[in-house]
């Protein structure tokens, strides 16, 4: 069960007056400028469907087929935001996104990943089974781009797990089931795309898609230790039952895998990514808990019609960050902690035997120890100072909807613990590319985009918005080649892994369908 606490809102004068939000050391600016995104009531009630929530109240899912096709950015950053709180809504004993609609990602074993069904027991001998309610999935450590291990400053590893909704599900198995090798494909981002998958999960499974209008959805979620946040404060996360790897201290350099344990996690954050109408590449959004981390300094348009300066605070309570670090950049110290041993790893290479596959170890003559994490571009824009793409318009629009959405939250959410942290698209729902001889691209939103507990260790600063060097598309972007051909689902790391669900033979019978072997 999860169990929240109100906290009252106080001010503090920082250069200006900000609003302290929970508990928690990130501090949301009260005066944006908020003619580029807001929020109003009645908005904000309708996700809810129509009334005002109470603690903890089900959100709605966002409409992403009836998604504006003339859209501003606010209209993305408003999805993001009531995607977030339909994914994180009560379900049961869980929450949305670990429902019946979703499936976790299995960790990849040998190159692939299955599907695991959310639903107790069987459906029809085709899923696999969850012995119990745990996401067991949440067994991944290493982040993407490199394998580097995050670690708390409380000594709790970062552990992660990966989920889609029906709509990704049902479609992949579809491309895969039908063809040896499925053509070129993007993810269904239309009512007629989307139609098609709703029918093939009806005729082949036996399943009605509840939430189709959400159409396809990829989540990538953070978690700590729950027993290792401060006494009292653990009612400001959301938590979850899972079985995840445990690991045994050998040395200061090397910590062992020795089988699986069961933990409480505490959500710390999350990436939403999915399609809307006309944007196949996917909107790319991430949260994160107030606690996280502090932000470098950064700008934001305010509503006088200036421009405000934040500095980098010189202290807080974080997780992932000392108390004290003096507000000095160069103080900082991303220390890379790996999970993949090597010959070239000294603590391997002076008892070779003492290093497994999968056990975590720490790189040149590091010990395994917290990292000292800076979310180094707020908001997804360059840190004022830094060479890139500073955006203080942009912040302002990510800062004033945070406030409307955290203001009309009602007191003792547990969700208000979280802030949508940006997001990035591309304008004509082109998909970014690193290689020419594709169509071309413009990149809007958050360019700079990284969450500071999935991607420690990759905080870039986008050069233009036409170039996919940095944020989430440095990353899922795919080659000219493959975008000219529509192969728009290579944005996903996962896909190509991923194996499809067997499709029931009593239905396959009855529809006709032949399957090629």
């Amino acid at each position: 069960m999860i169990k929240t606490v109100y906290r009252i809102f106080s001010a503090s004068l920082i250069y200006l007056l900000f609003l302290q939000v929970s508990i928690a050391q990130t501090v949301i600016p009260s005066d944006p400028q908020t003619s580029g995104c807001s929020v109003d009531e009645a908005t904000f009630n309708s996700w809810f469907g129509g009334a005002a929530p109470v603690i903890n109240s089900p959100a709605n899912a966002a409409d992403s087929v009836g998604f504006p096709i003339n859209n501003t950015k606010c209209d993305f950053y408003k999805w993001s935001s009531q995607m977030f709180l339909w994914l994180t809504s009560p379900d049961g004993q869980s929450f949305v996104f670990d429902s019946v609609g979703f499936f976790d990602v299995s960790p990849s074993v040998n190159g692939k990943r299955t599907l695991i069904s959310n639903a107790p027991g069987t459906q029809g001998g085709t899923y696999a089974i969850r012995s119990t309610k745990g996401d067991e999935v949440i067994g991944e450590t290493g982040q993407a781009g490199g394998s580097g291990v995050l670690i708390s400053q409380a000594g709790s590893i970062v552990y992660y797990g990966v989920h889609v909704n029906d709509v990704y599900a049902y479609f992949l198995s579809d491309q895969k089931n039908s063809s040896k090798t499925p053509p070129p494909v993007d993810f269904p981002n239309t009512a007629p795309q989307l139609a098609k998958v709703v029918k093939y999960a009806k005729d082949y499974f036996g399943v009605t898609i509840d939430d189709a209008d959400a159409l396809s959805m990829e989540l990538k979620t953070s978690w700590v230790d729950a027993s290792t946040i401060p006494s009292g404060e653990l009612e400001d996360y959301l938590t979850i039952s899972a079985e995840v790897p445990n690991y045994v201290k050998k040395t200061d350099q090397v910590w062992s895998l020795d089988g699986t344990t069961d933990k409480e996690l505490a959500m710390v954050g999350m990436h939403i990514v999915g399609t809307v109408q006309n944007h196949p590449e996917m909107v790319w959004a991430t949260i994160e808990h107030f606690n996280n981390a502090p932000d470098d300094a950064y700008s934001y348009d305010n509503i006088a019609g200036g421009t405000t300066a934040v500095p980098m605070p010189t202290s807080g309570e974080w997780l992932f960050a000392p108390t004290e670090f003096g507000g000095d950049e160069s103080n900082v110290e991303n220390a890379k902690i790996f999970s993949k041993p090597s010959s070239d790893i000294p603590a391997c290479n002076t008892v070779p035997t003492i290093c497994q596959p999968g056990d975590i170890v720490a790189t040149g003559s590091n010990t395994i120890s917290p990292s000292f994490t800076l979310r180094d571009n707020p908001w997804g824009s360059a840190a004022t100072g830094a060479t890139g793409i500073e955006d203080p318009e942009n912040n302002a629009e990510l800062i004033s909807i945070n406030n409307d959405v955290l203001g009309f939250l009602p007191e003792g959410d547990v969700r208000s613990n979280y802030f949508l942290s940006g997001a990035v698209w591309t304008k004509d729902g082109n998909i970014p590319t690193f290689s020419s001889g594709g169509p071309a691209f413009t990149q809007k939103g958050s360019l700079s985009l990284a969450n500071s507990t999935m991607e420690t260790y990759h905080q870039e600063v986008a050069s233009s918005p036409t170039v996919a060097d940095a944020g989430c598309f440095g990353c899922h972007s795919i080659s000219g080649s493959d975008a000219a051909d529509g192969n728009g689902v290579e944005v996903s790391h996962i896909y190509d892994a991923i194996l499809p669900l067997p499709e029931l033979q009593v239905l396959k019978k009855a529809t006709g369908k032949k399957i090629s072997q």
